[in-house]
Order: structure tokens, then C-alpha cells, then sequence
């Protein structure tokens, strides 16, 4: 019995997959994988959300794309005017929180008079209902200069009330 030696029935030691150092860096990789595409998606989100505009910038912007459509001439004239009245009418509305979409021009000039608006927006809005109604309304014809300058007139009245209401708030 001497030259026999004993075996050892524990000479093979089974690691689990989960502690080798293979997965440890299988896992890690994909971790720091998913955390780099999770970074990417928050940023690429960030950078593609559109900046909320005030509602004086709203209406000047509205303004401009009517101008790059090419609204701005005497054939399209009644659409034109259609589509400023309801710019006009939805920046009154956010600026005084007050419904002016369902009132006419007469009834939103006389609210605007009674807000004490200043005589000269109120004048220069005024000419630019009244064009409006003729056009809207009578189906008259429009020269392209007409519509030109009350799109000039209807975007000085947005900055006007905008610098109005800065200085009133300061």
C-alpha cells in the first residue's frame, strides 16, 4: 500500500460562466455599449427639439413663411388676407388670453380700443381689416403693392406690441 498514493476526488474546480473573466468583459462591453447609445439618443433628442417660441415670434415667423410661399401677390390675395387674420387673431389671442378668433375685425378693433391700445397700432390694424375685408369679402381684386405693404404693416404691428408689452413689463 505504499506506493499506492491517494487521489484527490476534488482535482477537477468548475467556474461558473458568470465569474470567468471572458463574460466580465462580454458584460462591461455591452453596459458601456448601451450606456454610450442611451448618451447619444438624450443628446441627439436635446439638439433636435425645437425651441419654443414666444407668441409675437410665432406670429412674425407665421408672417415670414406667408411672404416664402409666395402668398404675397394679387392672385392668391383672399387667401393671403384669410391666412394674416388668423395669424393677427391668434397672437391677440395669446398675447390678452382673450377668444378674438370668433370675433370679427370690428369687434376685435373696438376690444383693442378698449385695451388702450395706442391710436396709431389701432389705425394702422384698422387699414389693414378694412383691405382685408374688401378682399375676403367683396372678392375685389388686389394689387400686389396693397398686399405687400399689409404684410409690412401687419409685422410692424406684431413688433410694436411685442416692444409694448416688454416695456410695460419692465
Amino acid at each position: 500500500m505504499h506506493g499506492q498514493e491517494l487521489y484527490d476526488i476534488y482535482d477537477l474546480w468548475h467556474v461558473p460562466f458568470w465569474q470567468t473573466l471572458w463574460f466580465r468583459i462580454i458584460f462591461w462591453s455591452i453596459l458601456f455599449f448601451a450606456l454610450i447609445v442611451l448618451i447619444s439618443m438624450f443628446v441627439r433628442r436635446r439638439r433636435n427639439r425645437k425651441k419654443e417660441l414666444s407668441a409675437g415670434e410665432q406670429a412674425l415667423h407665421d408672417l415670414r413663411v406667408l411672404r416664402e410661399r409666395k402668398l404675397v401677390c394679387s392672385e392668391h390675395a383672399q387667401e393671403f388676407y384669410l391666412q394674416v387674420t388668423t395669424i393677427l387673431k391668434t397672437y391677440l389671442q395669446h398675447l390678452y388670453r382673450v377668444p378674438v378668433q370668433a370675433k370679427t375685425d370690428q369687434e376685435l378693433l373696438h376690444f383693442l380700443y378698449q385695451e388702450h391700445f395706442s391710436p396709431a397700432v389701432l389705425q394702422e390694424l384698422q387699414e389693414i381689416f378694412s383691405g382685408m375685408e374688401l378682399i375676403k369679402f367683396a372678392r375685389a381684386s388686389a394689387v400686389a403693392e396693397q398686399v405687400e405693404r399689409d404684410l409690412q404693416r401687419s409685422m410692424s404691428f406684431v413688433e410694436r406690441t411685442i416692444s409694448d408689452k416688454k416695456t410695460k413689463n419692465d
